[in-house]
Order: structure tokens, then sequence, then C-alpha cells
């Protein structure tokens, strides 16, 4: 009787052990059988995407979406190389710092103007005595200090130098001769700065206006003078 319990006992094991290990290669099978397509054809397209993006046939926002999929597929397939996917990588971001907009300093101003901003006082001018006869205007109309500035689309034009051998693309002033005489040097010559590169950017036109000082009020003190001063010389637009 004893034995043909403990045969008893062995079976049900047996039998329950065959049935776990069927329940197991069943959920093994779902689940190759799912998920495997869907991630071979995740890491297919993102693979298309970067491949697009290095042969520059995609915009600048593709290689951004291109490199969040390789990003999400690459830990669970790693059929591509590294070293491949990090060069693709470098050029898709390349790609992304493109720069559509250029405005000039005389524009933006006219802009802000436009929608009641309150900006410095001053006009656009294409020659010495255009640039003189801004100068006379501002003066005539209250301005106590003048400013001209050399209007190329690259930051750092106080600090900069043209290719003449004039220094400074912003120059201050209270004589408008001295703005005519600035102008002469500017117009024709191309500015170099820290963001054009040795080439530097032509000057065509100069914004001949009123410098920061003139929005100060009585009241205002002469360190305060001083600072907005040194403001319009570091140029920051």
């Amino acid at each position: 009787m004893q034995g043909q319990s403990l045969l008893r006992t062995v079976a049900c094991v047996s039998s329950v052990w065959v049935a776990s290990h069927q329940c197991v290669r069943v959920v093994f099978c779902l689940l190759h059988s799912t998920y495997l397509p869907i991630m071979s054809r995740v890491l297919a397209s993102s693979r298309q995407l970067l491949a697009r993006a290095a042969a520059g046939r995609v915009s600048a926002a593709v290689p951004r979406r291109a490199l969040t999929l390789s990003a999400a597929t690459s830990r669970v397939a790693r059929s591509a190389p590294v070293s491949r996917m990090g060069a693709l990588s470098a050029q898709a971001m390349q790609r992304v710092a493109v720069r559509h907009l250029n405005l000039h300093e005389y524009q933006s101003k006219a802009l802000m103007a436009k929608y009641n901003v309150r900006v410095q006082k001053g006009e656009v001018a294409s020659s010495p005595e255009e640039a003189q006869q801004v100068a006379e205007r501002l003066l005539k109309a209250g301005a106590k200090e003048l400013v001209i500035k050399a209007q190329v689309h690259a930051g750092g034009r106080g600090k900069g130098h043209f290719t003449n051998g004039f220094k400074g693309g912003v120059k201050i002033t209270t004589d408008p001769k001295a703005i005519k005489e600035y102008a002469s040097k500017m117009i024709g010559s191309s500015l170099i700065t820290a963001q054009t590169g040795p080439e530097g950017q032509p000057c065509k036109q100069v914004r001949s206006g009123a410098t920061l000082t003139n929005f100060l009020t009585a009241r205002s003190s002469a360190s305060s003078s001083a600072f907005l001063r040194r403001v319009c010389l570091l140029d920051e637009h």
C-alpha cells in the first residue's frame, strides 16, 4: 500500500511539473511572437531616420526624433555598432544649430517702437553725410550724447575691429562731425568680432542715435550715467 501511495505522489508531481513547463513555453512563445516584430520595426525606423539625417535630406527637427528613437531602442537591441551610431548622432546634432532669423539693430528697434516699446531715438544711415544729418537732428531734439553703431549680424561690435584698421564698431560722441568721420571708416569695410570669424561681416549701414544716457532723469546719479554709457559700449545687441 505504501508503494502504491508513493507512486501516486510521484505521478502527481510529474504531471504538475510538465504542465507548468508547458505553460512557461506558451507564455514565452506569445511574448516572442508579439513584441519581437514591434521592436524590430522600431529599430528599423530609427536606422532609416538616422541615415536620412546624415544624408541631409530631413529638416533640423527630424534628427532629434531619430536620436530619441535610437536611444530608446539601443538598450533593447544592440545590433548597431556604437562608434557608427555616435558618428551619426554628432552629424545630426550639427545640423540642428541653424539660424533662420537675422535682424539688424535698427530693424529690431523699429519693430519695438511700432508696438509702443520705448527705445533710443535714432535712424539708419547709408552714408557718412546721412549719419551726420541724423546726429544734428537728434541734438536739436534734445539728445545729450550720440552713439554710432555698425549694422552687422554679429555681437561684440564694440570690441571688434574693421579690416581697414579702424577699431570699434560702436562709438560715443557729442559732435556730429565725429559721427560723420566714424561712419566714413565703418561703411564699406568689414567688421571682425568674436562671432564673425576672421573674414568679418560687411558693414553697409550704420545707426546714428542717442545713447542710454538720454533716458536718465534729472535725479539720476553720475554713477548711473557712467554705467549706462558702459552698457552702450559693450553692445549687447
